[in-house]
């Protein structure tokens, strides 16, 4: 069970807890000591109060005389307490709270509405329906916290026409501007939660992702121009109008509509948006506070994104049709406005013809492989995408590694966000595709595993990620360490099989097979020297021009050392030409004196490894 510290005098681990569920003491004395500063806070007596409220007016009401000014004033006071009660009890956080706290909010709602359009007893003005406003608000936050995301997004609406008619009506003050922007803001963090959730692709989510992006930068567009009648002179803090508030308020939208940019794989758009949050949480707090932290989460989250965006291309082949491939069309003869149109591959239909999606009206077709132009990576294209990896994993180790000294510094080494930035980080290393990287990540992941165990319950869904990233870097880590198996490529592809590699190198060859249309059993060295530099040994050149088939040799790789290296070598081998083996093989050999980032792996070679040294030895 986990205790908090005592209400009264502070001590950690109070084991009694008030009704409320909010709070906690060491004893009877301690309770009975922050009584009557607790009651303001407390649902507990708060309900009570309501129930006594309720009582005084139905004896009220049942008055032939009694005074509907009277009535109004306490009616107004049991919507206030039902707005109180309502919102202490999903502060909780406590599932078990929800439903309660969705009746108390319903019920404050229903008397404030009925009180509104009362007009003998409260005049319409500029404050019309604000307490109505604050508590749709405050149900669309309950729902949102509750998971009931459809729910959340009405109320948000309710509130949100509730406010441009106040505002149509009487005109707009900071208040009103300021609440507008936090239900756009809300809205948008609902539709960029149900896209992560979701998964992307479909035209759904992406509609969901362009939502998020229009009602962000509106709530974007109102804090700027709150920001520029921020007053100096505003002492009070939670002044709507208060420069430090108005910065705090500006860096929280600031990073919603990053998160929409990442989605929609805007990255710089993402970047120079964190970069301005950071930049106003600094001028507020300073460099070593936890909003810095966030920020420095945020850049390490977009530099993963990106990465996985690049990964994709790098991934098609310019012989794959594989679903979510760019395509253009190009040759019809009979429908020839379709042509230079472009669109994603949806699967291949027979060995002649494939199922594409156009963007434009997102019109499906069934075309032959001839009008299907790819739109993929070139070679060098590739050779700068993978540089783009390497920096985008440094920045992302960079920063995530500045977020956890931060966070271990204001929240200490046993809290549950350092057990989140730990897990950060380590995800960060493990990305790499290094042995030593890989070897920190199971470091680092192993402590936010142990942090997160002693404060959560064991079937915690962070848990099960943790200890899931946890188990997937070990089995990384110890297949480096393994006879038999490849080098990776890093930050591109983790460490493979021999059985491994031969299911893919089998695909790879029919699918090369394929796309040479020739009938013939083999395929031309230039297809295969092409397709093996779209994978990754950019350096390979095919010394014979005689068709490859898939279980004949081939060939000659020529291989130049860097200037900083030693002298070009002209190296000639035989290898099994099965696609992606062949690849890793020689991307391991060549890549080895070309990048020293490159990491082979240090345990026993097998012979077949060891057959392709002594040949390079011998050509030297």
């Amino acid at each position: 069970m986990e205790y908090g510290h005592c209400g009264s005098c502070s001590a950690p681990n109070a084991p009694l807890k008030c009704p409320c569920q909010a709070t906690h003491y060491c004893d009877k004395e301690c309770q009975r000591d922050d009584k009557n500063a607790h009651r303001g806070g407390c649902s507990y007596f708060l309900r009570k109060d309501i129930d006594r409220l309720c009582r005084q007016l139905q004896m009220l009401k049942a008055q032939h005389n009694c005074s509907a000014f009277e009535v109004a004033v306490k009616e107004d006071k049991l919507a206030g307490l039902h707005h109180v009660v309502g919102d202490l009890l999903r502060l909780t956080l406590l599932p078990s709270n929800y439903p309660l706290a969705e009746d108390h909010l319903k019920q404050g709602l229903e008397i404030s509405r009925r009180m509104e359009a009362d007009y003998r007893v409260f005049p319409r003005s500029s404050d019309e329906g604000k307490n109505s406003i604050g508590m749709l608000n405050n149900l669309g936050l309950l729902y949102s916290q509750w998971d009931k995301k459809g729910a959340a997004l009405e109320a948000y609406e309710h509130a949100r026409d509730c406010l441009r008619t106040t505002m149509s009506a009487h005109g707009s003050t900071p208040w009103h501007q300021q609440t507008l922007a936090d239900i756009l803001s809300a809205q948008g963090d609902i539709y960029n939660r149900q896209y992560d959730r979701q998964g992307h692709g479909s035209d759904k989510q992406k509609c969901h992702a362009e939502q998020a992006q229009a009602l962000g930068e509106e709530a974007l567009a109102i804090h700027r121009a709150l920001n520029a009648q921020a007053d100096r002179c505003a002492v009070l803090p939670d002044d709507i109008l208060n420069e430090d508030n108005r910065k705090e308020r500006t860096a929280e939208v600031l990073l919603i509509v990053c998160h929409t940019y990442e989605n929609l794989e805007m990255f710089d758009k993402a970047r120079s948006a964190v970069q301005e949050a950071m930049d106003l949480s600094r001028s507020c707090h300073g460099n070593g506070s936890e909003n810095i932290a966030i920020c420095l989460g945020r850049i390490s989250t977009i530099c993963c994104r990106q990465s996985r965006a690049i990964k994709t291309s790098l991934d098609a082949s310019s012989s794959s049709y594989s679903p979510g491939t760019r395509m253009r069309v190009e040759g019809l003869k009979n429908q020839t406005q379709w042509n230079g149109l472009e669109g994603v591959v949806l699967k291949q239909a027979g060995g002649s013809r494939v199922c594409v999606r156009l963007d434009q009206d997102n019109k499906d077709f069934r075309l032959k492989l001839e009008n299907v132009y790819l739109l993929v990576a070139t070679v060098d294209e590739r050779k700068e995408l993978f540089a783009q990896l390497q920096d985008l994993a440094e920045e992302a180790i960079t920063s995530q590694t500045e977020s956890l000294r931060i966070q271990v510094k204001v929240k200490g080494t046993k809290h549950v966000n350092t057990a989140c930035d730990y897990y950060n980080l380590g995800s960060a290393f493990a990305r790499t595709d290094k042995p030593a990287e890989t070897r920190k990540a199971v470091s680092l992941l192993t402590k936010a595993c142990k942090i997160l165990r002693r404060v959560a319950a064991t079937n915690s869904p962070d848990l099960l990620k943790y200890r899931q990233a946890l188990e997937h870097a070990e089995v990384v880590l110890a297949r480096f360490d393994e006879a038999g198996v490849l080098s990776a490529m890093p930050c591109w592809w983790p460490p493979t099989s021999r059985q491994e590699d031969e299911v893919e190198m089998a695909e790879l060859f029919a699918s090369l097979h394929r796309a040479d249309g020739s009938g013939s059993a083999s395929i031309s060295s230039e297809l295969m020297q092409q397709e093996l530099r779209m994978h990754g040994l950019f350096n390979f050149t095919a010394s014979s021009s005689d068709p490859v088939s898939g279980r004949e040799t081939v060939a000659l790789a020529v291989a130049y050392h860097s200037s900083s290296y030693q002298p070009c070598v002209r190296v000639s081998m035989c290898v099994f030409v099965w696609g992606r083996t062949a690849a890793k093989l020689m991307r391991a050999l060549l890549t080895r004196t070309i990048d020293p980032r490159t990491q082979i792996s240090g345990c026993v070679m097998d012979l077949y490894f060891i057959v392709l040294v002594v040949i390079i030895l011998q050509c030297q």
